[in-house]
Order: structure tokens, then C-alpha cells, then sequence
């Protein structure tokens, strides 16, 4: 539970609930939560009225683990984003949150299949893949004048952590990914990329 606040324009509360259950091999993981939004105060961003509805399932066994991402939007305006800290708005809070898109959009309603594997099962550590598909419909945007529209991604993660040696924890990581919506052909929209990380941890200890 949680709450956050855009002084005169936005205001928002935050009820969720996360479970993980391991039965035998297996492990069960549930994530839901339900994000409540209206206008503050003298409204300066307009009126505002949403409830957003966001849930995971997961399971997992061995290296393997599958997810099903499922999100609805409802009300006057796109879910909005207050707070990084809390819970309440931060990246990764809503179900369907993926590298290139949030699938948050006025009325938008929308699904998703995850697949990730970790190679340590096969003795290889460090080593971990996710391949993910998400599709939204539904979807509003007054501005553009859009009622019905849609949108997909693809995304495909491959990351490895060196395990030992001088770079130990040096982090290599390849993001393939891929964004269509009905409403626009532009760039900005509709793309396919490919994105390459390196990341090393300090310690300033």
C-alpha cells in the first residue's frame, strides 16, 4: 500500500499484494495491484480520473520460469507515473512495463507471455535469456483521435555476468527488440532496434 502526490495536478494510491510459493521443484509467484488516480487540487494538468488493474503469474521449475502479464486501464485519462520510490509509479510497477512501451494508454487493455532461463541449470552461471511478448488493445488517445487502437512488442534479453577472473561482475548484456501501434508509421513508433550494455559494479567502500 502506498501513495503519492503532484501538488495541483495528480495524486495516487497504490494497493498490492505479492505471494511466492514454492510446492516440491516448483515455485508459484503472484503479483497483483491496483493503482487509484485522480487530479489534485486546482487540476493544472486537467482532469485526471483513472484506475489502473495489474497482475502477474508466474511459475517456475528448474531454470525455467513462465510469466502471464495481464493489465487494464479504465476511466478519462492514461495511467500516470508519481513517484519512483514507493511502489507507487516506479519502472517495472505495472504488469506489462517492458523495455520500449508501458502499455498504459486511456482504456488500454493488455496481455503478456515471458519466458526466462537461466543457464545455471546446465552449469553455466551467470548466463540468463528472457523472451517476452506483449499486445494491447482498446486503446484511446484523444489528441490523435484514436478509439480502437493497438499495439505489440517483442523483446529478447541475453545478459552474462563474468563469474571470476580480474573483471568479476562485469555485465554484458544484448536487447533485440521490436514496436508496432495501428496509430502512427513514424520512427518514433514503430521501430526495430537492437541495444548492447556493459555494466561493472563499484564498491566505494
Amino acid at each position: 500500500m502506498g501513495g503519492a502526490e503532484l501538488k495541483d495536478i495528480y495524486r495516487q494510491q497504490f494497493l498490492g499484494l505479492e505471494h511466492e510459493q514454492p510446492v516440491g521443484d516448483w515455485v508459484f509467484e503472484t503479483r497483483l495491484g491496483v493503482f487509484l488516480g485522480n487530479e489534485d487540487g486546482r487540476a493544472r494538468a486537467g482532469a485526471r480520473d483513472n484506475k489502473t488493474y495489474s497482475g502477474l503469474v508466474a511459475v517456475g521449475y528448474g531454470g525455467h520460469k513462465f510469466t502471464l502479464g495481464l493489465q487494464k486501464v479504465t476511466g478519462n485519462s492514461p495511467w500516470m507515473r508519481v513517484g519512483a520510490t514507493d511502489g507507487t509509479s516506479s519502472g517495472g510497477s505495472l504488469a506489462n512495463d517492458s523495455l520500449n512501451a508501458s502499455f498504459d494508454n486511456e482504456d488500454e487493455r493488455s496481455w503478456g507471455v515471458r519466458y526466462d532461463y537461466n543457464f545455471d541449470a546446465l552449469n553455466i552461471p551467470g548466463l540468463l535469456l528472457t523472451l517476452r511478448y506483449i499486445q494491447g488493445d482498446n486503446i484511446t488517445i484523444r489528441s490523435a483521435g484514436i478509439e480502437d487502437g493497438s499495439e505489440w512488442a517483442r523483446e529478447l534479453h541475453l545478459s552474462y555476468i563474468l563469474q571470476a577472473g580480474p573483471l568479476e561482475g562485469l555485465n554484458l548484456s544484448w536487447r533485440n527488440s521490436s514496436l508496432r501501434r495501428s496509430w502512427s508509421n513514424s520512427t518514433t513508433s514503430d521501430f526495430n532496434e537492437n541495444r548492447v550494455y556493459l555494466s561493472y559494479p563499484l564498491s566505494l567502500r
